[in-house]
């Protein structure tokens, strides 16, 4: 039954992410990271109830989310190809993360408007191009 619910999420997170990318996927110069922002706002306005009881259940059976570690290995792979500055792209990915768990656990202290004001920046890759650094290339070392 929890291996359904889990798969039944996937699925909703996957058109979740084809709806996002087919409206402005094209636009995005890094789509992956955008999409995945999307998710985790259309989270945030899910029933907690389902969220909740999946939660609780991983808690007592953590090798279900196997599958989405593999997944999650696949999709910073794709972010590290699509992005100019890793670390921000990071910052971005766990900071839409961050603000749909705590709601998810009912932690969070902002209203929806903030919320919604939130994901809009972390989507709004205008608002990050002053934040870039340059692509790093990595020293070779000698002994």
């Amino acid at each position: 039954m929890l291996k359904a619910l889990l798969e039944h999420q996937r699925q909703q997170f996957e058109q979740i992410a084809h709806a996002h990318m087919a409206k402005v996927g094209t636009t995005k110069t890094e789509p992956c990271l955008s999409s995945q922002i999307a998710i985790y706002r259309e989270s945030v306005k899910q029933p907690h109830s389902v969220a909740r009881a999946i939660l609780a259940a991983l808690v007592e059976s953590p090798e279900l989310l196997a599958d989405f570690k593999a997944t999650d290995a696949a999709r910073m792979k794709k972010l590290r190809e699509e992005s100019s500055d890793l670390e921000l792209s990071l910052l971005r990915y766990f900071a839409a993360s961050g603000l749909a768990f705590h709601s998810l656990l009912g932690l969070s202290p902002l209203p929806d408007a903030m919320m919604n004001r939130l994901f809009d920046r972390l989507l709004d890759e205008s608002a990050w191009t002053d934040q870039m650094q340059p692509a790093k290339t990595r020293k070779k070392v000698t002994r």
